[in-house]
């Protein structure tokens, strides 16, 4: 068995060699909000901000062409407020998700293999699974002072809360590359609804809940 695995840890490094494989780290922050059905997500004062960090692995397929998988950390979610007798409440929706982008790159320039400038328009499916999360309720009196303490519950991603770990939907982005630095833009579009209990999830039931982010990163290449 041993064996076997290190003849595949083999047999992929060699793979990953012959199409140049460019192996990459990266960081930076994501602008989330849920769309709903009765409205679209909003990424003003609907909007909160997250941590986004993780692996790349571009791999060349050509001069201009390249596949690029990527294991990232991402934090992703949304708030809500209202008004009743003059007190505000602000609810916020805060889940932590290990995702999988597969983007396909279209490049100009430099692709962080030397010292020139470049650029890169991506585009691909993602899928996301949730660690964990939870929900924040604030309140605060007509001067903006609190009012009690926060209530803060933790998901379960069951029966309980009726909320689902699996997230998937597709992503495009812009990056520029300088020398072995890659500053990159992505849009986050989620598709899957996150309250739909069927078994065949076609997300068709009501109500809707979806994710969607904006995410600004900064990466080098190894």
């Amino acid at each position: 068995m041993k064996k076997r695995l290190l003849f595949c840890l083999i047999v992929g490094l060699i793979q990953l060699n012959a199409v140049q494989a460019q192996i990459g780290v990266k960081g930076g922050i994501n602008l989330s909000a849920y769309h709903d059905e009765n409205e679209a997500a909003t990424f003003g004062e609907n909007a909160i901000f997250g941590a986004v960090a993780g692996l790349t692995v571009d791999l060349d397929m050509s001069e201009h062409f390249s596949l690029q998988p990527e294991l990232l950390y991402l934090q992703k979610g949304g708030k809500s407020t209202f008004t009743l007798l003059s007190i505000r409440t602000e609810q916020i929706n805060l889940v932590n998700y290990l995702e999988i982008p597969l983007l396909a790159k279209l490049r100009f320039g430099n692709n962080g293999k030397d010292s020139g400038a470049g650029f890169y328009v991506a585009a691909g499916p993602w899928a996301g699974f949730a660690l964990s999360g939870k929900y924040k309720a604030s309140s605060y009196d007509s001067k903006g002072e609190p009012f009690g303490d926060p209530y803060v519950e933790k998901y379960t991603f069951d029966d309980q809360d009726d909320r689902k770990r699996i997230d998937w939907g597709a992503s495009g982005g812009l990056g520029l590359v300088v020398g072995k630095l890659i500053l990159e833009g992505r849009f986050n579009y989620g598709i899957n609804n996150l309250l739909d209990n069927d078994a065949n999830n076609n997300n068709d039931n009501k109500p809707l809940l979806q994710t969607r982010g904006i995410s600004l990163t900064l990466g080098i290449v190894l």
